[in-house]
């Protein structure tokens, strides 16, 4: 209590305590579907049988198994074909030329972070606010080792990786990891150019 400003002699006002309790009851009398569903899963978190919030299901975007397929998509879709980027959380084409399209659209579609995917980069763009830091592909060779900006060879979605991903997603995690990355990396980008 004393963290919020509330004095510390409240639990000893009588009349506080009861129109607490009275309140409570009331609710749970009104609403008892929603109190045995937080009963149930407290004891699910606290078990770690819980891994993903329940209620509804949380994805990225379906992606082509073949990077060559993707790449024909978007080259089909985009308007600005050399620069651009598929946003993992809702499939919008967005220009990455530098101009902040990115981040300003994680504004709208994921507030405080997003997840592109950069076409010609073949790479992952993490963003944190205006902040943003690249992160290893889940498209890979056929031996699971990833190409910078793919040298002909064909790559395709590797599942964990991405799985990697919807996991830092759900888990809120993406503004972390662009910290980390920006502070252990040696490639840092601009603040506010994607």
């Amino acid at each position: 209590a004393h963290f919020f400003g509330i004095p510390n002699d409240l639990e000893n006002n009588e009349t506080l305590v009861n129109l607490c309790a009275k309140w409570l009851n009331t609710t749970q009398e009104k609403f008892p579907t929603f109190f045995n569903l937080i009963a149930n899963l407290e004891g699910l978190v606290s078990s770690k049988q819980l891994d993903y919030p329940l209620g509804f299901p949380i994805n990225l975007v379906n992606l082509p198994e073949s990077y060559t397929n993707l790449h024909a998509v978007i080259m089909n879709l985009s308007r600005n074909r050399s620069d651009s980027a598929v946003c993992l959380v809702c499939g919008a084409i967005v220009n990455c030329s530098g101009d902040g399209s990115c981040w300003m659209h994680a504004t709208f579609c994921s507030p405080n972070s997003g997840l592109f995917f950069i076409l010609q980069e073949c790479a992952v763009l993490l963003i944190r606010g205006k902040r943003a830091a690249y992160f290893p592909s889940f498209y890979v060779d056929a031996y699971g080792e990833r190409q910078k900006k793919s040298k002909g060879k064909p790559l395709y979605l590797e599942p964990h990786r991405y799985k990697l991903l919807l996991d830092m997603h759900v888990r809120h995690e993406i503004s972390t990891e662009v910290v980390n990355i920006r502070k252990n990396g040696r490639d840092v980008i601009r603040v506010a150019y994607y």
